[in-house]
């Protein structure tokens, strides 16, 4: 397990931080998910075939320093220069304390290319975690950077001053109207909100969590019952609000705990705001008429051989297991037998179906 995936994150490293059609490269997030599900034996085909999709790693543009960090922040030509700043960092602390002093500056910009910067170092954080190599160590130094360089901060700032628990809240929330145009990628779609009445307002009804581990499963469930509820829509877009509030969960334990309710505060805005901007005010989720057995459910992801299927299916198991709810293998399912369905469709028409943009 180690050697495969070290090999693969090895392979990886020497990509940029996109595919050619400018979608975040989720490689190393992938086969992350691919070794902890237990398919390790898939990670090297499918290294090479999502290779032939990427674009050639950036050159160094001019050094950030412990004084300039700031104005590199969001600047994604300087992605390499973020590379070589926390190589630098690591070099003078430990890879935990590096997250620990850079997430709490970090989370604010956590939309980094729709979530995919806190997704991204979560998966370097899992790999760790299970086994300290040199490779993963390399993606924990390039998920920062990616991070960094993408970094994007979303439009208003929850206060977390309100008193509703996140299904009363997202019950309140309005949306963009349903004449708005919301193609193109989640970010720019994001962005709309400053248009519509009462955004802020209803951002602001949920409750400061007591608790912000269990308060990050709550909202996981949420995520899955926005994607029921609109997953023949916008799927894409709503499957990474599980991914995204899952990634917030991994890395609550390296975020001092000063900052937990800033990380907090990002999942659940990057979740609300999806909700208003992709959701359809009345939408109801479907019931569950059938839930995939674990084996059919592995069956279906590994067919789909599609990146967020990995991701999503390891963070619903991860949800299931702890609270045995079949909304989580419900949804992953979901996500895995529409790529499966669409394999032979052409860009166009999976944009159309909601499974990719661009």
């Amino acid at each position: 397990m180690t050697e495969v995936l070290d090999t693969a994150l090895e392979r990886l490293s020497g990509f940029g931080t996109e595919t050619g059609t400018g979608n975040p490269n989720h490689g190393p997030m992938a086969v992350q998910a691919l070794v902890e599900l237990g398919f390790a034996d898939a990670v090297a085909p499918w290294v090479s075939e999502y290779a032939k999709r990427l674009t050639g790693a950036p050159a160094a543009v001019t050094p950030i320093s412990g004084q300039t960090w700031r104005t590199a922040l969001g600047a994604k030509h300087r992605f390499a220069d973020w590379q070589l700043f926390f190589r630098r960092e690591l070099d003078q602390m430990s890879w935990r304390d590096l997250l620990s002093t850079w997430l709490p500056r970090l989370w604010p910009g956590g939309m980094a290319e729709g979530g995919h910067g806190p997704i991204r170092v979560a998966h370097a954080v899992s790999a760790m975690s299970s086994e300290a190599t040199e490779p993963r160590l390399d993606e924990v130094v390039s998920a920062l950077a990616y991070w960094a360089a993408y970094y994007r901060e979303l439009s208003g700032k929850a206060s977390l001053e309100g008193d509703l628990d996140v299904r009363s809240a997202l019950q309140r929330m309005p949306h963009l109207n349903e004449t708005q145009q919301r193609s193109g990628v989640p970010p720019e779609v994001l962005r709309l909100l400053g248009s519509v009445p009462d955004f802020r307002h209803a951002l602001d009804l949920v409750a400061a969590p007591t608790d912000p581990l269990e308060s990050l499963h709550e909202l996981s469930w949420a995520g899955a019952d926005l994607y029921r509820r609109n997953n023949s829509r916008f799927p894409l877009v709503f499957a990474h609000t599980i991914t995204t509030t899952e990634a917030v969960r991994i890395l609550l334990p390296c975020t001092p705990e000063s900052a937990h309710t800033d990380a907090y505060r990002f999942g659940w805005h990057y979740t609300a705001a999806t909700w208003a901007a992709f959701g359809t005010s009345g939408a109801a989720a479907p019931p569950i008429d059938r839930v995939p057995e674990i084996d059919e459910l592995m069956d279906h992801c590994l067919a789909s051989g599609d990146e967020h299927a990995f991701k999503l299916t390891a963070a619903c198991l991860h949800e299931y297991r702890r609270t045995g709810d079949p909304i989580f293998l419900s949804v992953a399912d979901d996500w895995s037998t529409q790529m499966v369905a669409a394999r032979e469709w052409d860009l166009n028409r999976r944009i159309a179906a909601g499974l990719a943009f661009v």
